[in-house]
């Protein structure tokens, strides 16, 4: 796909979320009426609300090849969506989001299975690069 595809893309995922986000707010706001258990002080409807804007974020971009990767990707944009979308309300003090938390997780988590790969790409070659200086010896030190 190239760039300009990929932007395309994103914009019609953006779009197609932000839509999701605002017909399904009166839904999730029954649920959160009548659901309110905590999972690590995140409520289930959040989690929930994140695993399907990871579901809707599938439905746009290059189709995922193996089946390892379509859960993988679903389930880590889910937990990293509501943890990203728990913490970023909370932290920059966000009204407007901590109001709306459910929907705030819906659409950060489809925004962001679109960034886990490179991200995960770029950590795993930190990992891979990273040296301890201090323990190792020169050539000339023996």
């Amino acid at each position: 796909m190239n760039t300009g595809e990929s932007i395309l893309s994103f914009l019609k995922l953006t779009a197609t979320v932000a839509g999701a986000a605002v017909a399904g707010a009166p839904v999730i706001d029954i649920f959160n009426h009548y659901i309110q258990t905590p999972v690590w002080g995140i409520p289930v409807t959040v989690i929930g609300a994140a695993g399907a804007g990871a579901v809707l974020s599938l439905f746009f971009g290059d189709p995922l090849t193996t089946r390892r990767e379509l859960f993988g990707q679903t389930f880590a944009a889910s937990v990293f969506g509501a943890a990203v979308a728990w913490l970023a309300a909370r932290a920059l003090q966000w009204d407007w989001a901590i109001s709306n938390m459910s929907m705030f997780a819906l659409v950060s988590a489809a925004m962001l299975r679109w960034f886990l790969p490179s991200v995960i790409e770029r950590g795993k070659s930190l990992i891979k690069e990273f040296r301890f200086t201090l323990d190792q010896k020169k050539k000339g030190d023996e």
